[in-house]
């Protein structure tokens, strides 16, 4: 992931320049994410989506439940591992995992909303809340993928290396590390 071309991010939300605090609260936000989402998938609004009655696509509909629901189960464990990284400030191929597997959900996040309302158009279902879900989560996984990209730099600074910041000035490892 050294080469990957995101853009860097100046603050997040507008409100902080703290990466490490907001990427704090972007694991505990997936964490608490990512169990909703199970939740969709064994507890949707209606249940005919995964039935014949559901309309043509409930076996695609029920891989993808199966596909996503490893993903968020990989996803919710990277989640907690990422932040114990942050608050022991070592280990940064979480921060890897976690953005890889972010991504992977994101996406899939997107597939299953989409067969989820061709389901409920096929069905007599008229609730879509599970699928508004999905999509929310899958715009914010976009802009938090952004943010903890942002803090990457930050989290790999080695003990005793120098570190040169956007404005060219080279500052120790300590001070890489409380920003």
């Amino acid at each position: 992931m050294k080469h990957l071309p995101l853009p860097k991010m100046k603050h997040c939300c507008y409100c902080t320049t703290k990466f490490r605090l907001a990427c704090i609260l972007i694991a505990t936000w997936s964490m608490m994410s990512t169990a909703h989402s199970i939740r969709i998938l064994f507890c949707p609004v209606c249940t005919k989506i995964y039935t014949r009655e559901g309309g043509i696509l409930y076996i695609p509909m029920i891989i993808i439940m199966w596909i996503l629901l490893l993903v968020d189960v990989v996803l919710l464990s990277c989640s907690f591992f990422f932040l114990l990284s942050l608050f022991l400030k070592a280990y940064p191929i979480t921060l890897d995992l976690f953005i890889i597997f972010g991504f992977f959900a994101a996406i899939l996040m997107v597939i299953h909303a989409s067969v989820t309302i061709a389901q409920i158009i096929a069905s007599d279902c008229n609730n879509g809340s599970d699928s508004v879900a999905h999509f929310f989560y899958a715009i914010l996984w976009a802009y938090f993928i952004l943010i903890v990209y942002t803090y990457r730099e930050e989290m790999n600074c080695e003990p005793g290396e120098l570190v040169e910041d956007e404005d060219g000035n080279v500052k120790t490892t300590q001070d890489c590390l409380t920003s």
